[in-house]
C-alpha cells in the first residue's frame, strides 16, 4: 500500500487527478509520521507542500509538517512551519480542533528552543481563539514548564497548584501531579514535591515521570 501511496503521490499529475494524487502524498507522510519516523514525515509532508499550490488543506498540511519535524527535534524548521500554517489555519473556519493542535504544539517548540515568553503568549492566544479548546489541561501543563523555564516559580507553582486543584481527566492526573512536584521543588518545598513524585509514581510507576521522579 506504501509503495502504491508514493508512486501515486510523486506523479506530476493535472486537473482532477491533483486532488487525489495530494491526498494520496498526505496519507503516506502520515503513516510515516504515526510509524515514528519524523525525519520521512518531514520530507513526505514538505514534498507534498511544494506541489500544493493554494489547496485549501495547506495550511493543515503545514501544521503536520511542523509536528513531523517537531518529532524529528528539528525545533527551529519545526517552528517556521507552524508559523506559516497558523494565519492559515485561523482563515479556515473549520480548523477549530487543528488550530488548537498547531498552537500548542508551536508553544511547546517554543519551549525547546528557549523562548518561555513567546510560549507563553502562544498559550494565550490559544486560551483567546479556542475558549473550549480540548487540550486546555495541556496547555495548562505548558504554560507552568513556561513560567517555570522564564524564572517565575512562584507564578508557576501557583498555577500547578491550582490546576492539581481541579476535577482534570484522570488521564492528565499523573502529569499534573508531576509537574506540581517540579513546581515545588523550584520552590524549595522538597517535602510537599517528594508527595508529589509520589503520587506519579503511584499512578504510573513503570511510566517515564516515575523514573525521574524517583530521581529527583
Amino acid at each position: 500500500a506504501e509503495a502504491l501511496l508514493t508512486r501515486v503521490g510523486d506523479q506530476p499529475v493535472g486537473g482532477a487527478a491533483v486532488s487525489l494524487a495530494l491526498d494520496a502524498a498526505a496519507i503516506r507522510a502520515e503513516a510515516l509520521l504515526a510509524s515514528g519516523d519524523g525525519a520521512a514525515a518531514a520530507d513526505a509532508y514538505g514534498r507534498l507542500i511544494d506541489r500544493a499550490g493554494g489547496d485549501a488543506r495547506r495550511g493543515t498540511w503545514l501544521a503536520r509538517h511542523g509536528a513531523a519535524l517537531a518529532a524529528a527535534e528539528e525545533w527551529s524548521d519545526a517552528a517556521d512551519a507552524l508559523a506559516r500554517a497558523l494565519p492559515l489555519l485561523q482563515r479556515d473556519p473549520g480548523a477549530g480542533n487543528a488550530r488548537s493542535d498547531a498552537l500548542l504544539l508551536y508553544a511547546g517548540v517554543l519551549l525547546e528552543l528557549g523562548r518561555p515568553g513567546e510560549a507563553e503568549a502562544t498559550l494565550e492566544r490559544l486560551a483567546r481563539e479556542v475558549p473550549r479548546s480540548p487540550r486546555r489541561v495541556e496547555a495548562e501543563l505548558l504554560a507552568i514548564r513556561a513560567r517555570l523555564d522564564s524564572g517565575d516559580v512562584e507564578g508557576a507553582l501557583e498555577r500547578a497548584e491550582r490546576l492539581d486543584a481541579e476535577e482534570v481527566d484522570e488521564a492528565f492526573r499523573e502529569a499534573v501531579a508531576f509537574r506540581l512536584g517540579e513546581t515545588r521543588r523550584a520552590a524549595g518545598r522538597d517535602a510537599e514535591a517528594v508527595e508529589a513524585y509520589d503520587e506519579v509514581v503511584r499512578r504510573a510507576p513503570d511510566g517515564p515521570r516515575a523514573a525521574a521522579s524517583l530521581a529527583a
